[in-house]
């Protein structure tokens, strides 16, 4: 089966300059990703997902994402469905309300699964929020940017978050790679600090969103001290993976042999079309087990997902 890890809350709309949260910086991701933009051109490796679908008629990313938005849980796993994905995990960072993500896994009959966001801001009443995201609403996992908030991801003032995860016994994803905003240190969520979250906190589980780059190989080293570490190079382009030189040759090593159990692929969509991402995953030179993990197996053990129906 085919697990996605992760793509974006159908109903975060407009998914144009407002694609992840305030401050105005944000908009270099938007600008560079061309969420805002009416080129036509930018639709087009986004255009073999929805062949087909009753997306098929739209004509511009920001149209695509909107029409996505609106259509909420049907037409995110109307896309899934035409790539040949089973299942995804859906996440937000805080500036998205729990009860949505809810409402969209709910709709989704279990195949989307989500991911409650946090962030150390909200204090006490924030890490109630996420108690009862996960016993009431029922998502699957927390998800935190410590880049977005300015603070490195070993900040005391990130741990309730931590303890309320490990707690609830579910997933916490870390954004865990460079980022662009340029007021913010690029190392927050470097795999020393990780290193010491997880040192902290042995028995959370942990998913380094992004994959770690530039420093992948320092997170590599990072996995193999703590069983509850995974690798989730969603967003990244796969296509590089293989490329000397480009910082990515540890993931595949290593991916192919000793950490095979523990990545998990994404198209982190919108950020790559997901037909697009999938072969190039296909392409890499991994056994097929390991490609087979990579693709969903993983993900699926993790979630708690039937390999059999994608739900759980």
């Amino acid at each position: 089966m085919i697990v996605e890890f992760p793509v974006t809350v159908p109903d975060m709309v407009p998914l144009t300059r407002d694609y992840i949260s305030p401050p105005g910086a944000h908009d270099t991701y938007a600008d560079l990703y061309g969420y805002g933009s009416s080129d036509p051109r930018l639709l087009e490796p986004f255009a073999p997902d929805i062949a087909g679908t009753s997306l098929a008629g739209t004509s511009t990313l920001p149209e695509l994402l909107t029409a996505v938005g609106q259509g909420g849980a049907e037409r995110m796993l109307e896309m899934l469905t035409s790539c040949g994905v089973d299942a995804a995990i859906i996440h937000s960072y805080d500036t998205l309300d729990h009860e949505i993500v809810a409402s969209v896994q709910a709709a989704s009959g279990g195949r989307l699964i989500g991911i409650a966001g946090a962030s150390p801001a909200a204090g006490p009443e924030g890490v109630a929020r996420l108690d009862r995201a996960i016993r009431e609403l029922g998502l699957r996992g927390i998800s935190v940017a410590p880049y977005a908030n300015g603070l490195c991801a070993d900040d005391k003032r990130y741990y309730p978050i931590y303890a309320k995860c490990a707690e609830l016994g579910v997933p916490l994803v870390m954004h865990a790679s460079t980022h662009l905003l340029a007021h913010v240190r690029n190392d927050c969520s470097h795999p020393s600090r990780i290193d010491q979250v997880a040192m902290d906190f042995p028995g959370l589980t942990i998913i380094a969103h992004h994959g770690g780059w530039p420093w992948v190989l320092e997170l590599v080293s990072v996995a193999m001290r703590h069983p509850n570490l995974y690798i989730s190079p969603a967003g990244m382009r796969p296509r590089n993976f293989a490329k000397t030189g480009s910082g990515w040759e540890p993931l595949l090593q290593f991916g192919d042999t000793l950490l095979r159990d523990r990545i998990l692929w994404g198209s982190n969509w919108p950020m790559l079309p997901i037909r697009r991402s999938i072969q190039e995953i296909a392409d890499l030179p991994l056994r097929l087990a390991s490609r087979e993990a990579w693709l969903g197996a993983n993900a699926a053990r993790l979630f708690g997902l039937d390999t059999s129906t994608g739900i759980p």
